[in-house]
């Protein structure tokens, strides 16, 4: 089964994998397991937009993680069009946090109670009032803001994608880079966040839950350079 990358996601420092998130041509999510060495990862130079075969894929996963999926290999096959991957955040796309994981997400809230289950925790959004912000109390981290189409807004949520965040790297991490690249986002004409929940997590305050992170952040028609297309 062949999927196109939707997701490239980091983990903590110290991690030597990487998250990986597809959707295959009916616009069915996987999350393939065990997750993808970081080594294979830079070596197949695997990104957003990217094909990947999942060999003898096996779904394993519970509410709210249901898109997890057991699989002997995963084999690089190129990169697809840009066609094929807007269709994949159109096909995936929801009106809001609350339609997408089937659970109420409350305005400004961050922390999905373990008591909810949500039904998925891979799905796209069209953002209202995008932010992209430096997390100040985390060097060579990022934050974002953002409202969903019912006018709910998030703060400071965590954007754990890894192109972006090693295109940054990659420029220094300096205040003007975040801020050139924030202000190239929202001079696009599109633009889709994927949006995913977290494995359980405590904070330091004692909240215990799925935590709501951004994936991915891509624009149309033009996007920032690590997703050049070699094909239309």
């Amino acid at each position: 089964m062949h999927v196109i990358v939707t997701d490239l996601t980091c983990f903590q420092a110290g991690t030597d994998t990487v998250c990986l998130g597809g959707v295959d041509e009916r616009g069915e999510v996987y999350r393939p397991q065990p997750y993808v060495k970081i080594g294979d990862c830079d070596r197949w130079k695997l990104r957003p937009g990217s094909i990947v075969e999942l060999e003898f894929p096996r779904r394993r996963g519970s509410a709210p993680h249901v898109e997890d999926t057991k699989v002997s290999r995963v084999i690089p096959r190129g990169i697809g069009t840009q066609a094929r991957f807007r269709r994949a955040l159109e096909q995936t796309l929801r009106g809001s946090l609350s339609d997408g994981f089937g659970v109420d997400v409350e305005d400004g809230e961050k922390c999905v109670p373990l008591a909810v289950k949500p039904i998925r925790s891979l799905i796209t959004i069209v953002p209202k009032n995008f932010y992209l912000l430096t997390d100040y109390m985390r060097e060579g981290k990022l934050r974002a803001d953002f409202a969903d189409a019912t006018g709910c807004r998030w703060r400071q949520v965590s954007v754990t994608d890894r192109c972006l965040l090693m295109y940054l790297e990659d420029s220094g991490w300096t205040e003007r880079a975040v801020v050139q690249a924030a202000r190239f986002l929202r001079q696009q004409e599109v633009l889709f966040l994927r949006v995913g929940l977290s494995r359980e997590y405590k904070s330091t305050d004692g909240r215990r839950g799925y935590w709501i992170q951004i994936n991915g952040i891509y624009t149309f028609p033009q996007q920032l350079n690590y997703l050049a297309w070699p094909n239309g």
